[in-house]
């Protein structure tokens, strides 16, 4: 039952992180200092979920490597959004604000307004959207795995060890 709960945590968490973006991409008053905390309690509440989920799916045999794959998917992915997704997006969108004049600052075209990141910020809320239906997916096909007890075993093995028997426990 507990990646059960970890998948579905795991779906708010990334639902949470999907409002907190488009309170980004639709600023009001005040509301980025409140979309700053979400996705902030975001981001640490999706990396303490996804270590224990990956433990909990793989397994511990080879849970250094997988930890290490499961770290290096973090730089990979903001490399991906921050620089090439928003990178390319913000250009563009500089692009079209000065499409006569052209106006650059040190070599470099300059975006002004709340536009620029708007499709960005847009885009990562898809990202999220996606990254919790496919939790969702996850925990529906885990349920019926974790409904069951599956620590009966460690249970017959230890009453085991106590009573002296001998029970393969592996």
């Amino acid at each position: 039952m507990r990646s059960f709960l970890h998948g579905s945590s795991f779906s708010q968490v990334l639902s949470t992180a999907c409002l907190g973006h488009v309170m980004i991409a639709f600023p009001a008053a005040n509301t980025l200092y409140l979309a700053s905390i979400v996705l902030g309690f975001c981001l640490g509440a999706q990396l303490s979920l996804y270590f224990t989920i990956i433990s909990e799916l793989c397994g511990l045999k080879y849970y250094a490597t997988l930890q290490s794959l499961g770290g290096f998917a973090s730089p990979l992915g903001s490399y991906l959004l921050n620089v090439r997704v928003t990178g390319h997006l913000y250009d563009r969108v500089a692009r079209r604000q000065h499409t006569g004049d052209g106006e650059f600052v040190k070599g470099e075209l300059k975006c002004m307004g709340k536009d620029c990141f708007r499709i960005s910020f847009l885009v990562m809320s898809t990202v999220s959207v996606v990254g919790s239906f496919i939790s969702l997916i996850l925990t529906l096909r885990t349920r019926k795995f974790y409904s069951q007890d599956i620590y009966s075993r460690f249970n017959t093995c230890s009453q085991a060890k106590e009573a002296e028997c001998e029970v393969p426990c592996t």
